[in-house]
Order: structure tokens, then C-alpha cells, then sequence
């Protein structure tokens, strides 16, 4: 390996601790830490995903605001008879900022 022979080595940041492989045992460690470190990644990916589906059912804002503008309510919070629910009207007044709705 071209790496380890210039003398180069890498090591964890948050424990310090060199990672050498010299051996089968290392490598295999390594690997493992890489497979723990994808499996939490995902597990973060799902959580995320989980609580901005459950924003959005729930017609919360799930992104920060676009720089210039305000986040405005596009759904009333009222159904109608078949369950969907109606975009609320601005009753006569424009949108603020004069943003379009949808």
C-alpha cells in the first residue's frame, strides 16, 4: 500500500486512536465500524423522513424559509365532507409580500 509505505496514517477524531492494518483483525474491525456507522446513517435517514412526512400530514412547514420570503398557510385547517381538505381563500386581501398561492 502505497499510503502506509510514505508514512502516512489516519486516525478517528473523536477517539484519537490510529488506525493501523497490519492485519486480518484490523481490517475486519474496520470494516465493522464502517458497517456500524452505515447502518446509523440510515436509521437517521428514516427518522427524518418519518417526522417530515408526519409535518406535512399535519400541514406544518417542513423547510426553512426561502430567503426573502414567509412561509404562508396555503391549507384552512377545515375539511370538507369527503375528508380533503380546501385551500383557504384570503378573503379579498393579497398574499403577503405579494407571493402567489397555491
Amino acid at each position: 500500500m502505497q499510503i502506509i509505505d510514505s508514512g502516512v496514517h489516519s486516525s478517528f477524531y473523536m477517539t484519537d486512536q490510529v488506525r493501523k492494518l497490519d492485519n486480518a483483525t484490523d481490517k475486519v474491525m474496520l470494516s465493522l465500524s464502517n458497517f456500524a456507522a452505515e447502518m446509523e446513517r440510515e436509521k437517521v435517514s428514516q427518522r427524518t423522513y418519518d417526522a417530515m412526512f408526519r409535518k406535512a400530514k399535519a400541514l406544518h412547514v417542513t423547510g426553512n424559509k426561502v430567503f426573502g420570503d414567509d412561509n404562508v398557510p396555503v391549507y384552512s385547517s377545515e375539511t370538507n365532507s369527503d375528508g380533503t381538505r380546501a385551500v383557504s381563500t384570503w378573503s379579498g386581501r393579497s398574499a403577503p409580500n405579494n407571493q402567489k398561492l397555491l
